[in-house]
């Protein structure tokens, strides 16, 4: 995030109202009291200002603000679930007449909810939600024999 992206801020009192602002700062450095409990989530304070003067607003309101990062258009998504790491490669499973048919994928720009495709899927594909789970059996001889088997659910 950066000084003057676009934000949209609803308030959870009237969340059927709609307020738009913009970022007015960022702190360069993560906020180290919010982040004690999860040691994983970094939080940096930002400001956002908000356009006009809402006469339903009050001190102490909680509010969400969603900022703009980064607009794509003309891409190919999928859910971010859908991409699998298998031999240190992203695949993505196809489901055919055959069955699921693994396909490698190159990806780019995500969120929490979607990655870009790149390459290896097509607008249109049967792509399985959940990617067959590969499990590897090993025999009890010295010698080690793998067999890998796809279970769907």
């Amino acid at each position: 995030m950066r000084p003057g992206q676009r934000a949209t801020i609803t308030t959870e009192a009237f969340p059927d109202k709609t307020m738009h602002g913009k970022v007015l700062s960022v702190a360069p450095l993560p906020d180290s009291q919010r982040g004690y409990l999860s040691p994983d989530v970094k939080v940096y304070i930002t400001k956002v200002s908000i356009e006009g003067s809402p006469g339903f607003l009050r001190p102490g309101m909680s509010a969400k603000a969603e900022i703009l990062v980064e607009q794509l258009e003309d891409v190919v998504i999928v859910p971010v679930q859908v991409v699998a790491n298998r031999a240190g490669r992203k695949v993505c499973y196809i489901g055919t007449d055959r069955g699921p048919e693994e396909r490698e994928v190159q990806t780019e720009a995500f969120n929490d909810t979607f990655v870009e495709i790149v390459s290896g899927v097509e607008v249109g594909e049967n792509v399985l939600l959940i990617p067959p789970r590969v499990l590897e059996l090993k025999s009890d001889s010295k010698s080690e024999e793998t067999v890998t088997a796809l279970a769907g659910k």
